[in-house]
This record gives structure tokens, sequence and C-alpha cells, in this order.
């Protein structure tokens, strides 16, 4: 055999073996970015794939829907200056001139108030315009509307040496009464809440006088102005909202847990969460959208009396907002609405909004109003 055939022979061995370690790299890369894409699937969903469904409505930037709630089938636009309702085509309802520093919203149902967090001003809306109207002496610092068709509301307010007075005031009657909760120690009210019936107002307060912070409940009586009682939670966490169960009785909720109490102050359950993004009050049961660990993507549950849970749809995200109409809640994640029926308990469907979703408002069972970073609409949800 010559000298050039055996080169020849060489070179073809070597771009033999060139060849096979090229296909064994390639093939190690195809696994690698295909364990990579796995990775990066987001959780299964036993949800259907979503479509956009969204009625009428109009345009909006993402600091214009910062301003808008929805509100008896339109829209409350709330700016500094100004509070106005808009129809589902944009155009201003009815409109009155203000002066706020933090207009905010509270209430879902016929009436809302827009409070102004920092400063002293108050206005109570319904869908013809302006209910009632004032001003306190001291700085709101937050606010809670009784459930419909109750006129009633709560303003907390701190003022010089005081950060804990609630005072409750009716629409059609004013001022009813107002409790003193900090006068002779330190600490400050964090929130209140009616109770479904709107007969008990109940007030979470923090006392820093000790050298642990401890979170309290009280209950008022809304008819008589009676203390009905006080509930104090395990130390520990900070708890900010009181929801409701199906026994009407009261639950503190935390980042990381709910306590529930009975009547006589005692504690009915304890539930505890790795991370708790959202809790509302529903007529079949108090609704949790929660981390049970950390692994865990957000799922919905829905607690009896007992502390029983139901466990729901698994979530492909943090919500943004939940809106509750009858046996169905709505639940904002991204740019999709998830709605889950309560009797049974069960996710229904999703529906695109086209946009990432900013807050939700009941429009019936039959669908919402939802306001996204790019505009309003309805979604119609069968």
């Amino acid at each position: 055999m010559s000298s050039h055939q055996r080169g020849q022979r060489t070179k073809g061995r070597l771009t033999l073996v060139i060849l096979a370690l090229l296909s064994v790299v390639v093939m190690a890369a195809s696994v690698t970015i295909a364990v990579l894409l796995s990775k990066r699937q987001p959780p299964e969903s036993t949800a259907p794939s979503s479509s956009q469904v969204v009625v009428g409505g109009f345009a909006c930037n993402a600091a214009e829907a910062a301003r808008l709630h929805p509100f008896q089938g339109g829209v409350l636009k709330t700016d500094p200056s100004r509070i106005s309702l808009l129809d589902m085509n944009g155009t201003e309802q009815w409109g009155v001139d203000c002066s706020m520093l933090v207009p905010t919203c509270f209430g879902t149902g016929e009436l809302m108030l827009v409070a102004d967090i920092g400063g002293s001003s108050y206005y109570l809306v319904d869908r013809e315009g302006i209910r009632k109207q004032g001003t306190v002496s001291g700085m709101l610092t937050g606010a809670s509307v009784a459930p419909s068709p109750d006129t009633r509301f709560a303003l907390l307010i701190e003022q010089s040496g005081n950060k804990g007075l609630v005072r409750l005031v009716s629409a059609d009657t004013g001022r009813e009464f107002e409790w003193d909760f900090i006068s002779r120690k330190s600490g400050f009210v964090l929130s209140a809440a009616f109770s479904p019936a709107a007969d008990r107002l109940d007030v979470v307060s923090m006392d820093t006088d000790g050298h642990n912070l401890q979170t309290m409940l009280k209950r008022l009586d809304t008819q008589t102005g009676a203390v009905l009682g006080q509930f104090l939670p395990e130390a520990g966490e900070v708890s900010t909202v009181v929801a409701y169960g199906v026994d009407d009785n009261p639950a503190v909720v935390g980042s990381k847990g709910i306590t529930a109490f009975r009547p006589d102050a005692t504690a009915a359950y304890r539930l505890q969460f790795h991370k708790v993004h959202q809790a509302v009050t529903t007529l079949q049961g108090l609704l949790v959208v929660a981390e049970k660990g950390p692994e865990n993507p957000p799922a919905v549950f829905l607690i009896d009396a007992d502390g029983g849970m139901q466990e729901g749809p698994t979530l492909t995200g943090i919500p943004s907002s939940l809106a509750v109409s009858g046996r169905r809640v709505y639940i904002a994640v991204g740019a999709e609405v998830w709605s889950v029926g309560l009797e049974p308990f069960k996710l229904l469907g999703m529906t695109g909004a086209g946009a990432e979703i900013v807050r939700l408002g009941a429009n019936g069972e039959d669908g919402c109003v939802a306001v996204t970073q790019e505009g309003v609409g309805r979604i119609d949800i069968p």
C-alpha cells in the first residue's frame, strides 16, 4: 500500500471519529435544551385554554388605570382634583371637583367611599353622585363600608397623640358612634371591617406598649356602640385583614396564617401557609389564595367554619384582584380572569383580558368589569 493510500485511510478514520464526537455533542446539547425548556414551563393547570371575550370599553394607559375602579356597571375615576363616574364608553356620567392627596376607594357594593388617606376629606358616592361628604379633625388612615343595602361606613382617624380613633358614620343620619382605642397606650389601628349582616364592626389594632407586638381584634355592636368582645391572636405575626366564614364569625388574616374566632373569643381554628395572598368573604365560606409551601404555586382554598379546607385550582401566578358575585369568584392572574364556582367548588374556565389586569369588579354571575393597563372592558363569562 502506498503512503498516499495510507494517508487517505488515516484521514478517513479521523473524519469518522470527529463526526462521531460531534454527534455525541449535538445529542447532549439537545438533551440539555429539552431539560431547560421543561424546567421553564409553567405549572400544569387543570384550566382549559383561555379565550378573549372583551365587550365594549375604552382605552387607557397604566397611569390612568391605577385611578379607575369598577363601580355600578362602569368605573369610578379618582383623581386628586376630581371624582367622576364613567360609563363603559368612557363618558362621564357625573363628576365633582375635590382636593385630595391620595384618593383611595373602599367598598364593592352600591356605595363606594373615596377617602383621602393622609388627608382629612372623604366622599361617599352612589350611581347618582355624591351621597355624603365631609372632613375629619386629624388624618384619615383607612376606612370600611358596610355591605349593601346598609348605608353606614367607618373611618380610621389619627390625631395628635392618638392613633386609634374609629368613627362610625351613617349616610342618612350622620355620625353615630366613635371609639377611642389607643388614647392611654402606644399603638395604632390597622383596619376595620363590617360583618356580612353589618351588625358588627371588627377592628384590628396593634399594641406596641410591651416588649412584643400584639395584634388585637375588638368586636363592636353597630347598633348600640357596645364593645362585645376582645380577641387576641397568637403573637409572632401582624394580622391586618378581617374576613368572615359561613357563620359570620371573624377571622384575622396575616401574611402566613389565619385565625378564626368564636363569639366567646376562643379560637375556632388556626391555619398556617407559606404565604397568604388574598382572603375574601363568600356565602359558602372563607376563600383564600395562598401558597402551602415554598415550592408550591398559589392555589385557591375554600374554608368552612371548623377550618376544613377544600383545595381548588392551582394558579399560574400571583392574583392582582378578586371579585365575588354570588356563587362565583373572579380572580385576575396576569392578563386572564379565572372563574371559580363555589357550589360546587371548581374551576369553571379562564378568559383573556388582552392585557395585564389591574383590578376586577363583579358584573353579575355572567361576567365582570376588568381594568387593565391598556383599557377598560366588560368580560362575559358563560
